[in-house]
């Protein structure tokens, strides 16, 4: 297998990186999946990652297959994540079950916020929930943890303006719908 990397190091001056790709990209057993590895690099620069050259390979993959999936080391050990999160249309933070601190975890939304990377999701991965209930535990007490760090201002204006039937029976009605919920920060 090429090294693709080594190979970009090596030349700056690659003309055919599609040609390049072609070299380095695997095939898996499930034949719509591929995978291209970094190869046998121990340490990647940021410089690398956030290169014209990156791009260019991201753009060459990106006409090649309908998604492009980047796996990157974890945002606070190195800062390889947040220079790829610049590369990409979006990005979902993994976070892994029980070890990450809640604090952690708002530095990590900070910090590729502030690379103006586009967050649309966190996974928590590694989650060791014997039955359904135990989800739902961990759940509620994360929501009221939550709720005791700080008032959430949209959580009260929500409640005051439900579209429910008020209690006693008359029938007011709401002038507007209530706004639509919006995708909310870590914070």
């Amino acid at each position: 297998m090429a090294d693709l990397l080594h190979e970009m190091n090596a030349n700056d001056h690659v003309k055919d990186i599609e040609g390049l790709l072609k070299g380095v990209v695997q095939r898996t057993p499930e034949r719509r999946l591929v995978v291209l590895t970094c190869g046998s690099i121990k340490q990647v620069a940021f410089e690398l990652l956030s290169s014209e050259i990156m791009h260019k390979i991201l753009e060459a993959l990106s006409h090649r297959f309908d998604f492009v999936i980047l796996d990157s080391p974890p945002v606070l050990a190195v800062s390889d994540a947040v220079a790829l999160s610049t590369q990409v249309d979006y990005v979902v933070i993994v976070a892994e079950a029980g070890r990450i601190r809640r604090k952690e975890l708002r530095e990590v939304e900070s910090r590729l916020r502030e690379a103006n990377a586009n967050i649309i999701g966190i996974t928590l991965n590694r989650l060791k929930a014997k039955n359904t209930g135990f989800y739902y535990t961990y759940y509620r007490e994360y929501v009221e943890e939550e709720k005791d760090d700080k008032k959430d201002a949209r959580y009260k204006k929500n409640k005051s303006t439900s579209s429910e039937k008020p209690r006693d029976g008359s029938d007011r009605s709401q002038s507007e719908p209530a706004a639509k919920p919006q995708p909310e920060q870590l914070s």
